[in-house]
């Protein structure tokens, strides 16, 4: 008997030992957000099977069996692990929960055609992906389902009119009982839109290009507007030529007045003198002009009446000297005789 109780003291805490608790991991109630998850438990002595969601995985004896999870191809929710073994101390079970976001999108492009931007992106592999957030830097949203043909999701939506320069487009992915995925992103350029160029002292008006304005009528951009010639355009007539008459200037010329000036540079300030300068120009200019009319005129008028006047004076005949007497001869030797003797 004593043999027999020293036997079993020796061997007993051996057994007890092999039929530990199997030590499953993760443990009961656990969440895991890690992509790939990997379930333990330890096999006793006597041997035991890994049981995971109703499927054996691994069997073995005194060791501890493994079996991993991949968290993108298997649906979040949660999980059952068993360990089955001839002693019930070596037998366990568990449950844990899965909760492994979705992969950032991937291949994301984005095109730009005037205010219409379509955004481009590969579908999750996921297959409890529940939908796509998509935004702009410049403002603006939108929402895309997982009917995704080909494997390629699209998704439209309106630029604000604000946008310009360089843009950041995101893409987000939705899955059931995670937290949203990180950010597929694409940058693309959008043209600037032209501003407008400030009013200056230089006579540019609002919306004006630079270096340009409003130009007096008659001159070419980049010259300063000039007074109009004072008698160039009208040829004096000739010295020689006493016929030659030109047409008088009509009432509608003489009564026209002074030309009115064109209009000033758009956008000048009150003070600036440019307005005035050009003004008093023109006025100067249009004054001597009629003044030339004028004189040209009056010279014209009066020279013909001259010309008349000289050809109506007969010229006066030259006086003729009296015709002498004829010598008559006589008798006597008087050679001359004046007849008035």
């Amino acid at each position: 008997m004593a043999v027999w109780h020293a036997a079993a003291a020796a061997v007993l805490p051996a057994l007890l030992g092999g039929a530990a608790a199997p030590d499953i991991s993760p443990g009961d109630g656990a969440v895991v957000t890690d992509g790939t998850v990997t379930v333990s438990a330890r096999a006793g002595l006597s041997g035991g099977t890994l049981i995971v969601d109703g499927e054996r995985r691994a069997s073995g004896r005194a060791e501890r069996l493994t079996f991993a999870i991949d968290g993108h191809a298997v649906a979040n929710g949660t999980h059952t692990v068993e360990m089955t073994g001839l002693i019930p101390l070596n037998r366990g079970e568990a449950t844990f929960r899965m909760a492994v976001p979705a992969y950032a999108p991937a291949g994301v492009v984005a095109l730009a055609s005037g205010r219409k931007l379509t955004v481009v992106w590969q579908r999750n592999p996921e297959p409890d992906v529940s939908g796509y957030s998509v935004a702009v830097s410049a403002g603006g949203r939108a929402q895309a389902g997982v009917d995704c043909p080909d494997g390629r999701c699209t998704a439209a939506l309106t630029l604000p009119k604000s946008a310009q320069g360089e843009v950041t487009v995101t893409v987000v992915a939705h899955r059931a009982g995670a937290a949203d995925s990180g950010a597929g992103a694409a940058e693309l350029v959008l043209p600037a839109k032209p501003a407008p160029a400030p009013a200056g002292d230089d006579g540019e008006g609002e919306g004006a290009a630079p270096g340009t304005g409003s130009v007096p009528e008659g001159s070419a951009p980049g010259e300063s507007p000039t007074a109009a010639p004072e008698d160039s355009a009208t040829p004096s007539p000739s010295e020689d030529d006493d016929e030659s008459v030109a047409p008088a200037p009509t009432d509608t010329e003489e009564d026209a007045g002074p030309p009115t000036p064109a209009a000033s540079v758009a956008g000048a300030s009150p003070d600036d003198p440019l307005p005035r300068i050009i003004f008093l120009t023109s006025c100067a200019g249009a004054l001597l002009t009629l003044l030339a009319f004028a004189v040209r005129a009056l010279v014209l008028r009066r020279r013909p009446a001259h010309a008349a006047a000289h050809r109506a004076v007969p010229a006066e005949p030259a006086p003729v000297p009296p015709a002498p007497l004829p010598i008559i001869p006589s008798g006597d030797d008087t050679a001359y005789r004046e007849p008035w003797t």
